[in-house]
């Protein structure tokens, strides 16, 4: 007799296989498996405050999910740093399309937040001493990958230098 898994069960498995794989030295990696969009350009999104927030909220609950995915098994194994502790975020965004800088970081802002009310990290004013890193792949195919992916890796003194340089 074959074992039998509800159909929650099979959606949180198969977003754990989705789940990118954590590369040395990196505290976090997660994927969130929807298309972004930006509330200020989509249709429907203009007018009532109500909109945005709703939108948020649903980018905030898809973050911790991914978040409580890539991390729930693996918890007890790492230790955390505390959320002061200075960190290099990368935002990777998989669209099908080129998006310009400024739609890319507000269409990633809940993500952010999330990670703040997470406790990753403990703030994400540039005084906290965070570094916030954005990307973007693009896939034309109709298949392609859509989403959100975050990674999370203690930052170092080389990352300094390097901003530095390219100031």
């Amino acid at each position: 007799m074959s074992p039998r898994i509800t159909a929650a069960e099979l959606a949180a498995a198969r977003r754990r296989q989705a789940q990118p794989k954590r590369e040395p030295g990196e505290l976090v990696a997660c994927f969130i498996d929807r298309p972004l969009t930006n509330p200020m350009n989509a249709k429907g999104y203009g007018g009532h405050w109500t909109k945005h927030m709703r939108w948020a909220r649903t980018w905030k609950d898809a973050a911790w999910s991914a978040l409580y995915e890539t991390s729930r098994k693996k918890r007890d194994q790492i230790a955390w740093p505390e959320a002061t502790v200075p960190k290099c975020v990368s935002f990777i965004a998989h669209v099908s399309r080129e998006w310009d800088d400024d739609n890319l970081r507000t269409a990633m802002k809940p993500a952010r937040d999330a990670l703040r009310e997470a406790g990753v990290i403990d703030d994400d004013k540039p005084s906290a001493g965070h570094e916030f890193l954005y990307s973007q792949i693009v896939d034309r195919t109709r298949a392609g990958k859509r989403g959100l992916e975050i990674r999370v890796r203690l930052r170092t003194s080389v990352d300094d230098v390097v901003k530095e340089l390219r100031t």
